[in-house]
């Protein structure tokens, strides 16, 4: 209350004034307390940073409490009750541990420790022993802030640090090769000078045991081998034999025509599997047993010694220009292509002496009469390799461009010429495995870049954006949009006849399903387009892209799906590929080992396409490609 006099008259005015509340520190048997402070009402109050010291103990934090065992505020944290309080240090009896390399605590296989970092750049020291030479995983979880890990080995030597496992996942994991008994060192902080708690632990190898089937077959190895995770497992040397029948190797497909391993090979993937004999019937070894081969089905050839030869034969259905070549080689192949009567018309050894070592054969045949066509390799050459026959000229023809995004590009933490060079190696490898499948010859530009939506919403696209949803709209487009996405880029860019654009991007995308909206990685294609949303980790991502690029491109071409999918959840009998569907089940089903059921899959699989999906899409190519 203030009064106020003057002229006789004598006022008396209340002035109101925001109350303020005392902050006292106690360093509580150890020295060097930070100054008292006052906390104004309604308005928090940053704590002190200074830190008190006691000879023999690590400083906690404060407490209200003289006898706390935890504290309840940090310094340098905020205090927001509008009180007073007297602050008490909280010690620990000890020096801080594991704040170095010298007093790293230990840390066991499968025991979780919690990691607290607490101020800045701080970081946590443990050390493992492995017990067994293997993989192992060192990661984090349960985490508040962005968790950081740092490997080292036992003379301190960085060995590989990792921040996030992927762009929705803050956590670190690292994952490397130790050396039983020895000791390595994991450090932990968090991402630049961020705070924050989370738990470390330390994963053991997982084991994994592969198995040998003979497959029609007898001697095949009688015991399995052993893979650890993480580290190459060598397979066996012992060969099954079978009359009649020439070894060629191992796959994991029992109905497999090539081989994927050889006895003796590395096998890397990390997998408990069976591996199941591949046979080549001994027929083929003269003119007399030659092999009958058709367009559009190629042929495998192994020449195991030297001189070896397969004999095949041709009946062309109409008098044309055809074309016989080898792909997909080991070694040197060589061709030699006689007529009915055995008599030699031309011969071939490279392509391309310097970059193709397979051969090409292109000649004029008369429908109706039989050639042969030899393969065999290049002087006493060995190898494996595969045959096909076309008529010269492609019987279907279409064109693909792709293009990608800012988001492509940084997500995989490429330069634009990186990104298009690895797309361009994709379309590579489904190009061939179309003209090889089908006679389908896809011509493709280089891959270049467009500016998608998603770059356009978030501005300068990096690491820290990419991961954005859009903040913004345009009216009713939402610029992470898969569909608005797939839409303006198929607006902006023109299809002509038998030509699809493709839009490869590593941006972070919602689609929405009949319920509700969800985020999903899930590439798409209408009419003209193809979203390939990229978001492989780099083991898998060629057999990734190219198996979902491949299944995307076989709708343009019109495959169809059939998984089980795009359904009601309250009506389990509304699956939208019920009548192909290979869950469902339904009379004329198509396997799941089809890249229309799983789109990650390796292309150069045998039946990467069944047989259903390829009537399916030679109807839609002689219909609109030839």
């Amino acid at each position: 209350m203030i009064t106020v006099s003057g002229g006789g008259i004598s006022r008396t005015v209340s002035v109101s004034q925001a109350a303020g509340y005392l902050i006292t520190y106690n360093a509580n048997g150890g020295t060097g307390a930070p100054g008292n402070q006052i906390k104004t009402h309604g308005i928090d109050l940053t704590l002190s940073s200074t830190k008190p010291e006691r000879v023999g103990y690590t400083f906690l934090g404060w407490s209200t409490n003289n006898i706390a065992t935890t504290a309840t505020y940090r310094e340098g944290g905020l205090y927001t009750a509008n009180a007073q309080a007297l602050l008490f240090a909280v010690w620990k009896l000890g020096p801080d541990e594991n704040t170095s390399f010298a007093n790293a605590l230990t840390i066991s296989l499968n025991t979780p420790m919690s990691v607290n970092i607490r101020t800045a750049y701080e970081k946590r020291y443990y050390s493992f022993t492995a017990p067994t030479t293997g993989s192992y995983i060192f990661e984090s979880s349960n985490n508040t802030g962005d968790p950081y890990g740092w490997l080292y080995s036992s003379t301190q030597a960085l060995i590989t640090s990792n921040d996030d496992i992927s762009i929705t996942n803050r956590n670190f994991r690292i994952t490397s090769n130790l050396i039983a008994n020895q000791r390595y060192y994991i450090v932990g902080g968090c991402f630049s000078n961020g705070t924050g708690n989370y738990t470390l632990k330390v994963t053991a190898p997982a084991t994994y045991i592969i198995s040998y089937n003979a497959n029609g077959g007898t001697g095949a190895p009688p015991t399995p081998t052993p893979k650890t995770q993480g580290i190459s497992a060598t397979l066996s040397q012992v060969a099954p034999t079978r009359a009649g029948f020439t070894f060629l190797g191992w796959s994991e497909d029992r109905n497999a025509t090539a081989a994927t391993y050889r006895a003796g090979d590395p096998f890397t993937k990390d997998a408990t599997v069976t591996l199941y004999a591949v046979w080549a019937s001994n027929n083929g070894t003269s003119f007399s047993t030659a092999t009958q081969i058709f367009t559009n089905n190629p042929a495998a050839v192994t020449i195991s010694t030297s001189s070896e030869k397969r004999y095949f034969y041709f009946i062309p259905p109409a008098t044309g220009s055809y074309t016989f070549e080898s792909f997909n080689n080991t070694g040197d192949p060589y061709g030699w292509l006689y007529n009915e009567r055995q008599t030699l018309i031309t011969q071939n050894d490279d392509i391309d002496g310097a970059t193709n070592r397979n051969f090409r054969i292109t000649d004029t045949l008369t429908g109706g009469e039989k050639y042969y066509i030899v393969g065999g390799c290049f002087g006493v050459g060995t190898g494996n390799y595969s045959i096909r026959v076309n008529p010269a000229g492609p019987a279907y023809t279409a064109t693909v461009n792709n293009r990608f995004d800012a988001g492509y590009s940084v997500f995989h933490r490429e330069t634009s010429t990186q990104s298009a060079n690895m797309l361009n190696n994709y379309m590579a490898g489904v190009a061939d495995r179309y003209m090889s499948l089908f006679g389908l010859k896809i011509t493709y530009s280089s891959a270049s870049g467009f500016t998608s939506m998603a770059d356009s919403c978030k501005g300068n696209v990096n690491e820290l954006t990419i991961g954005n949803l859009c903040s913004h709209r345009a009216g009713d487009v939402d610029h992470c949009s898969r569909d608005e996405i797939c839409k303006d880029f198929s607006n902006k860019v023109t299809a002509g006849n038998n030509t699809t654009n493709v839009l490869w991007t590593g941006h972070r995308v919602t689609s929405y399903s009949t319920a509700n909206q969800y985020q999903e990685n899930r590439s798409m294609s209408n009419d003209t387009s193809i979203l390939m949303l990229e978001l492989s980790l780099t083991t898998t991502r060629l057999i990734d892209s190219q198996g979902i690029l491949m299944h995307e491109l076989n709708h343009q071409y019109g495959g169809k799906d059939h998984y089980h999918e795009l359904r009601d959840r309250n009506d389990p009998y509304s699956c939208k590929f019920r009548s192909i569907c290979s869950e469902c089940q339904q009379p004329g089903y198509r396997p799941t080992s089809c890249v229309m059921y799983d789109s990650r899959i390796n292309i150069t699989n045998a039946n990467v396409i069944c047989e259903g999906c390829k009537n399916d899409i030679l109807s839609h190519l002689n219909n609109h490609h030839r």
